[in-house]
This record gives C-alpha cells, structure tokens and sequence, in this order.
C-alpha cells in the first residue's frame, strides 16, 4: 500500500494477527500492557498495529497530518 487513499482497508480495523511481528504484549499484573509497531507511508502518513495485552487483540490503524503539513487529514 502507498499511500491511505488507495487502500481497500477502513482507517481502523482488528487485524487478523497473521504478521511477522511478535507484537503479543504481556498480560500479567495490573499495568495496561500494549505494544505497537508502527512505519511511515507515503508523505506525512503513518500505519500501526496495535496490540493490547490483556485481550490479546491486534488493530490496525493509519492516519495523515492536516494540511498544514500537506496531508489529506484523515484519521480514525
């Protein structure tokens, strides 16, 4: 994917956990736990998975600046 405007994908959505990445954050103790990996796109945009711990749920999300910075704005 290139850019955020030519994905087939919404801005956020729970990602099937099928990735590389071993972003299984912990689960134990009464801290919130979450791990994220994240990587730039094309111009000012930025995709992320997110995974919390205690369910074990992975989202992806992506997101532009605004204008200011010749961004398309658009965010979850």
């Amino acid at each position: 994917m290139d850019c955020i405007e030519n994905s087939p994908h919404p801005l956020v959505f729970r990602h099937d956990g099928d990735t590389p990445l071993d972003l299984a954050a912990s689960s134990a103790g009464r801290r919130l736990q979450l791990r994220t990996a994240t990587r730039a796109l094309q111009g000012m945009q930025k995709e992320a998975l997110v995974n919390y711990g205690p369910t074990g749920n992975t989202w992806r999300m992506v997101c532009d600046e605004g204008p200011w910075l010749n961004g398309t704005d658009l965010a979850p």
